[in-house]
């Protein structure tokens, strides 16, 4: 009898001992969110933000989870939590200048497709996660097409001016500063800041003191591009007169007063074709890009320019301006 009590205690120790280091056994699964971060762009209000929005990524927008910020999104707008344990969590995705409203929809990955109930948080949205779910969220910024209300003095004013011909003069105001120079499209890093007027100017409002890091202008194979930068409260030095190479940006501070930046072109062509603006009118602006109209006797054409002026004006579609609201 005591042997066979021996046996039964053996062979219960051994069960427990397989049932302990059995994989998912005693432990709870882990969990994931993963957040889509995009924008509509302005003035859209989507039946299906998916089909209307979902190419228009925020990269680099923080992510708070939680009540905390956990990271930034990747270059395709998105960022993933995981090792989480079953709970209810809060999102929030921070805003580009002039959101509007917040479109969120969760579902489980590879689940049937229905969205999760969430519920409103401050600011963020309440998401459940049950135990190894892996969840996706579709974060929608609408933006407004509405000028943005009130301004400041904090503005960055770039005035965008073409040379007559490629060779750098010596005095840059008296020789270009009369070619204005509208469509040219400006960024802080990787965000537009806007494009220039037919006044070939462009004003970006910081709201407040800061620094851009401004780029843009011509692509470096068709141009030179030359910078300098003043205070507007008493034209004192801001940024030295310099060459922003392509694919390089210029750190411009910006102060309560705000600064003003003359930014030169002088146009250059690798195929031996020497492009040369042609005013409008006087007092008009230099049109770039135009509709290809111009020869190509080597005097007069700024085709070469405007095609790839075209080219480069799309990538920056869809951007979101560098100034982004905190809750």
């Amino acid at each position: 009898m005591g042997a066979i009590r021996l046996r039964l205690l053996v062979a219960f120790g051994l069960m427990v001992a397989m049932l302990s280091f059995a994989p998912g056994v005693g432990a709870q699964a882990t969990s994931s969110v993963t957040v889509h971060a995009r924008f509509c762009d302005p003035g859209v209000v989507p039946e299906d933000p998916y089909l209307e929005c979902h190419d228009n990524p925020l990269n680099g927008f923080a992510v708070d989870f939680d009540g905390s910020e956990h990271g930034t999104t990747d270059a395709d707008g998105n960022l993933t939590i995981d090792g989480l344990a079953a709970g209810s969590y809060e999102v929030w995705v921070e805003a580009p200048l002039k959101a509007i409203e917040a479109r969120v929809y969760c579902s489980v990955t590879g689940g049937e497709g229905s969205f999760l109930a969430l519920t409103q948080g401050d600011p963020g949205q309440i998401v459940p996660v049950a135990s190894g779910e892996d969840i996706v969220c579709d974060w929608y910024w609408l933006i407004s097409d509405e000028p943005i209300g009130g301004s400041s003095d904090a503005t960055l004013t770039i005035h965008a001016r073409t040379c007559p011909d490629s060779n750098v003069p010596d005095d840059f105001f008296a020789t270009c500063h009369a070619n204005a120079t509208a469509n040219i499209e400006f960024f802080d890093g990787t965000a537009s800041i806007g494009t220039t007027g037919v006044d070939g100017n462009l004003v970006f409002d910081l709201r407040s003191a800061g620094s851009v890091d401004l780029n843009g202008g011509v692509p470096g194979e068709f141009a030179r591009n030359f910078l300098y930068c003043s205070s507007n409260a008493d034209q004192t030095t801001v940024l030295d007169f310099r060459s922003v190479e392509a694919g390089t940006s210029a750190t411009v501070d910006v102060s309560d007063t705000g600064t003003t930046c003359d930014w030169y072109i002088v146009p250059e062509n690798l195929s031996g074709i020497t492009p040369t603006p042609a005013p409008t009118a006087p007092g008009g602006a230099t049109q770039l890009p135009n509709t290809g109209v111009g020869t190509q006797d080597g005097t007069t054409s700024w085709l070469l320019i405007a095609l790839i002026l075209a080219a480069f004006g799309v990538a920056g579609v869809g951007a979101v301006s560098a100034v982004r609201v905190r809750r």
